[in-house]
C-alpha cells in the first residue's frame, strides 16, 4: 500500500504543462487562438504544428493538429521555425523549414488548416543564401510575414545570424503566386539586422518576425547559454512598412525606441494580441529547449533601448 500511494503521488505531482512543446513561429487564427509551429527533426516522431487556444478557465491550452501527406520526398517536416497566414484565404498558412541540411529539407509547406487535421496544398523551396560560404550550411530561417500584394503575396523571411560565419541577420522578399504555383525569392537582401546592445557569444539576432497593425516590423533576439539556459531575448522595431507605391517595400528604423527584455524565457514566436486579455498589444511563445514551452500576452513596451546603458 506504501509504494502505491507514492507512486500515486508521484503521478499526481507531474504538472499539467510539463506536457506543452516548445513553439517556434506563431501566426493568428481568430482572436484567441493562434497557430504554432515545432522544429521537430525529421527523424523524431510528434506533430509539427498545433493551436493554442485561449481559455477562461486555464490561460490556454494546446492541442496538436495532424497532418497525413507532406507531398514531398523527403518527407514530413524537419525543423519547422517559421509561419505566416495568408490575408483573404482562411485558414491557409506558409509553413518554413529552417533550412537545406545535407542536401535535404529547405521547403517551404502551403497547408489548409481543417479543424485539428491540415492538409498541405503545395511544396516550394527556400531560396539558397547568394553569399553562401564553401562547405558551410546556409543560415537559418527564423521568421516569416505574409502580406497581400497584386499578384498575390509578399512573403518576407528572416535568416537568425549570430553566427561566426553568419553574424547579422538577413530579411529576404520573395513572391507567391498560390494559382500559378509559384514562389520566387530575390537575390538581394531587403535590410540587414543587428539586434540591440552588445553582440554576446550565442545571440541570434533574429528568432522571429512579427508586422503590427501600424505597419511596424518587430523582431524578437536570443541570448542562449545552452539548453538548460539561462535564456534572455529581446523584443525590438526593426524597420517599418512602406505604404507608398514607390521606394523600397521596408524602411529600416533610425533608433530603435521602445521595446522588450524578457529574461529566462527564448522567444522564439511572435503574434498579435489576444482578444479579451485586456492591454494586451502583442503576445509571444518560446522555445525554452529542456523546458516546457509557454505563450504569455504583452503589456505595451517599457524598455528603451536607445536610452539603455549596456
Amino acid at each position: 500500500m506504501w509504494r502505491w500511494w507514492m507512486v500515486a503521488v508521484a503521478c499526481l505531482s507531474q504538472p499539467v504543462w510539463a506536457s506543452v512543446p516548445g513553439f517556434s513561429g506563431m501566426a493568428p487564427l481568430d482572436g484567441r487562438a493562434f497557430v504554432v509551429v515545432l522544429d521537430r527533426k525529421s527523424d523524431t516522431a510528434g506533430e509539427r504544428l498545433g493551436i493554442v487556444r485561449l481559455t477562461p478557465s486555464s490561460g490556454y491550452e494546446y492541442r496538436p493538429v495532424r497532418i497525413d501527406d507532406w507531398h514531398s520526398p523527403d518527407g514530413q517536416a524537419s525543423d519547422l521555425e517559421s509561419l505566416c497566414a495568408l490575408p483573404g484565404r482562411d485558414g491557409e498558412f506558409l509553413l518554413a523549414e529552417s533550412g537545406t541540411w545535407q542536401g535535404r529539407f529547405g521547403r517551404v509547406f502551403h497547408v489548409h488548416l481543417e479543424g485539428e487535421r491540415a492538409r498541405v496544398m503545395a511544396v516550394y523551396p527556400l531560396p539558397r543564401r547568394v553569399d553562401s560560404k564553401p562547405g558551410i550550411e546556409g543560415d537559418n530561417v527564423e521568421g516569416m510575414v505574409c502580406l497581400a500584394s497584386d499578384r498575390g503575396f509578399k512573403v518576407i523571411i528572416a535568416e537568425r545570424g549570430g553566427s561566426r560565419h553568419y553574424p547579422e541577420g538577413v530579411v529576404r522578399l520573395g513572391e507567391f503566386e498560390p494559382q500559378s504555383g509559384r514562389l520566387n525569392w530575390q537575390d538581394a537582401p531587403l535590410m540587414r539586422v543587428t539586434a540591440p546592445g552588445p553582440q554576446r557569444p550565442g545571440r541570434r539576432a533574429i528568432s522571429d518576425l512579427y508586422l503590427d497593425a501600424d505597419g511596424t516590423l518587430w523582431a524578437s533576439a536570443t541570448d542562449d547559454g545552452g539548453d538548460a539556459g539561462p535564456f534572455r531575448s529581446l523584443i525590438y522595431s526593426v524597420a517599418q512598412l512602406n505604404s507608398a507605391p514607390a521606394g523600397p517595400l521596408l524602411r529600416p528604423v533610425q533608433k530603435r525606441g521602445m521595446g522588450w527584455i524578457i529574461d529566462g524565457f527564448k522567444v522564439e514566436a511572435l503574434s498579435g494580441p489576444a482578444a479579451g486579455v485586456a492591454g494586451s498589444v502583442m503576445s509571444f511563445a518560446t522555445e525554452d529547449e529542456h523546458y516546457p514551452g509557454v505563450w504569455r500576452p504583452l503589456l505595451p513596451p517599457s524598455t528603451d533601448f536607445d536610452a539603455l546603458q549596456w
